[in-house]
């Protein structure tokens, strides 16, 4: 396998594998913006009761990675759940702003099949729709 490892265009840790080194430097090249770019040929595993990775972890095949510096995944008001056997299933995501939580959702929908945005703080019940002019609205709500 072969690791590309860099700082992609938001400044964050990304390492993707590759089966060969050709495929490896031809996404490099297509990369305009990473910096400090690095290849490793090898194996990384992740250990699943741990949580150690890299080369000298024991484990499953480690192929991608990505850290970004500031983001903190308990902390933020809107939570990311998922529905398991028709029950609410807190996937553990916190994010602080509501259009990164908006991106993870969108991006990872596929996996999941039915997400929700949950905003933490906010608490009640249903209520009226008010009426404007420059907005169709429906009686009924989306779900």
């Amino acid at each position: 396998m072969i690791y590309y490892t860099r700082n992609d265009s938001k400044g964050r840790l990304l390492i993707s594998s590759y089966a060969n080194q050709a495929m490896a430097k031809r996404v490099r090249g297509m990369e305009k913006n990473s910096t400090k770019a690095s290849f490793w040929e090898g194996d990384m595993f992740f250990d699943l009761e741990t949580g150690k990775y890299g080369k000298n972890a024991t484990g499953v095949g480690l192929r991608g990675y990505i850290k970004s510096e500031g983001h903190d995944g308990t902390g933020g008001r809107f939570a990311v759940f998922s529905l398991s056997d028709g029950k609410p299933n807190d996937l553990g995501l916190r994010f602080k702003e509501f259009g990164a939580a908006n991106t993870f959702m969108k991006a990872v929908a596929e996996a999941y099949g039915e997400l929700f945005i949950l905003e933490l703080e906010k608490k009640g019940s249903g209520s009226e729709a008010v009426d404007d002019e420059e907005f169709a609205l429906t009686e009924e709500s989306p779900f």
